[in-house]
């Protein structure tokens, strides 16, 4: 599945559902690079916490 926009507003919230349910997602950007790279800093963590939980 390609979400367009995934860095930023609808896309963003479409990936984070995405990844929440244990999909594995690619982040592409074409211009908002600081969104893109927050949003991976984002989604990391909360996998990590994730895993945590888990153990």
């Amino acid at each position: 599945m390609l979400v367009a926009g995934a860095g930023r507003v609808i896309g963003k919230g479409v990936i984070e559902c995405l990844a929440q349910d244990g999909a594995t997602v690619a982040i592409n950007y074409r211009v908002s690079a600081a969104d893109a790279e927050q949003l991976v800093a984002e989604l990391e963590k909360n996998r990590q916490m994730t895993s945590d939980r888990g153990n």
